[in-house]
């Protein structure tokens, strides 16, 4: 059955509140990225005002409230490949591969660190792919160099078709990319696409995969009518993927934005970033990051 596999998402088992513990100017601020480290000991967080949280899984208890500095354009968050090292940078372009500088924090030593540039915009568990924008008609992404594998485009689509978002699977066999309407699913040996949904969502926003890339958690427009939900337009779905058959097992309509998603390595939570859709509240310091547990809610 799916149920022990996915994420119950009647309701969160954890909701963290990370500017409870920031001070200073809120204005236009909100969680951007989450990303669980390599062994699923830490969850960390990075805000668009380069704000860095930390958190201890085992008991949710903030490890870490830092700032990664103010150089940093649209923060992109990176755990060094099996390391409790984060780093921060500034969201990749085409033309910047490897020579952007760049943050890091040893969480373990509670200092600053010196580490070797962390490529990309995402990468898979141990690092041996790393993705990257392209400037290809496709609106696509390339897989850079590096110890185990050559420079790879990433032939997604036949005509502009651009990437909103990515995962790859826990075990790297399988890299998803969500376009804005088009599921791709990618050999990340070759970059060769084998397998795809078309019209997957009017629009996917974010997704996440399982960590054996039996299930992905998409982000994507409400498969229910506008209409039902008055003066709440542009509403949001989580939707549980199962990939063997593509068929949607679970979905929970919201009435807040989603910034991020992080599956746990061991399976066990699913992190996403909610941010309210008030006017008042909207990038105003307001966005919980809640953990949804796999199974039926009395977890």
């Amino acid at each position: 059955m799916d149920a022990p596999h996915i994420p119950d998402l009647a309701g969160p088992a954890v909701t963290l509140r990370p500017f409870d513990s920031a001070t200073g100017d809120l204005a236009y601020d909100h969680l951007l990225e989450v990303e669980f480290s390599d062994d699923g000991k830490y969850l960390a967080v990075c805000s668009d005002q380069n704000r860095v949280w930390v958190y201890d899984t085992a008991d949710w208890s903030e490890v870490l409230h830092t700032s990664a500095g103010d150089e940093w354009i649209v923060p992109v968050l990176m755990w060094v490949p099996g390391e409790h090292i984060l780093t921060v940078k500034t969201y990749p372009q085409p033309e910047d591969a490897e020579v952007e500088p760049q943050w890091a924090f040893d969480v373990d030593a509670r200092t600053e660190a010196e580490v070797p540039f962390q490529g990309g915009k995402t990468r898979s568990r141990d690092g041996a792919y790393r993705l990257h924008p392209n400037d290809a008609r496709d609106g696509g992404y390339d897989l850079l160099a590096t110890e185990r594998s050559p420079r790879r485009r990433v032939a997604h689509a036949d005509s502009w078709d651009p990437i909103q978002c990515e995962s790859f699977s826990g075990d790297d066999s399988r890299l998803f990319l969500g376009a804005q309407e088009n599921l791709y699913v990618v050999d990340p040996a070759t970059g060769e696409v084998v397998d795809k949904v078309m019209d997957a969502s009017e629009r996917l926003f974010q997704l996440e995969s399982s960590p054996d890339g039996s299930y992905l958690v998409v982000n994507c427009s409400s498969r229910k009518l506008s209409y039902l939900y008055e003066g709440q337009e542009g509403l949001q779905e989580l939707c549980v993927w199962r990939t063997a058959d593509k068929e949607i097992v679970m979905g929970r309509q919201l009435t807040t934005w989603v910034e991020g998603l992080s599956w746990s390595p061991d399976g066990r939570w699913l992190a996403a970033l909610l941010e309210p859709r008030g006017e008042d509240d909207f990038h105003n310091g307001r966005t919980e990051l809640v953990l949804f547990a796999m199974g039926p809610s009395d977890n």
